[in-house]
């Protein structure tokens, strides 16, 4: 299966986790949108995590990759776009431009994805050759 698929379906399953939890947290739990896009993105980080390690980003024979630098990388990568701009972007959405709470974070997911597979591809998960 090419990489690219094995990200989006990784990235679906992340995105699914992240907004359930995003909506637990403002509908049942009756939190704020900025602290319920916090725990979504804790729950899609390691999601994420999980996926781009042990099935998107496989090791080719010969190569290695030290797995706690990319679990760090990969939190970096996802707090600046899961985070700091997913924050920002949503002030931007709800604030400013009175979208729905309900609807704007998946808004912004078609536009932090292509971002943080690059990321990924290129810093996060990176393997060297031994």
């Amino acid at each position: 299966m090419n990489e690219i698929v094995r990200y989006v379906i990784g990235g679906v399953t992340s995105s699914v986790g992240e907004y359930l939890s995003y909506l637990l947290a403002l509908k049942v739990l009756k939190f704020s949108p900025y602290i319920g896009v916090i725990i979504g993105f804790v729950v899609s980080t390691l999601i994420s995590f999980g996926f781009n390690e042990f099935i998107v980003f496989k090791k080719k024979p010969g190569e290695t990759r030290n797995r706690w630098h990319a679990l760090m990388k990969n939190f970096m990568t996802y707090l600046s776009t899961g985070i700091f701009l997913k924050e920002f972007l949503m002030y931007l959405f709800i604030d400013k431009a009175h979208f729905s709470p309900t609807y704007a974070p998946i808004i912004i997911l078609i536009i932090i994805a292509p971002l943080n597979y690059l990321i990924a591809k290129l810093w996060a998960f990176k393997t060297h050759a031994n």
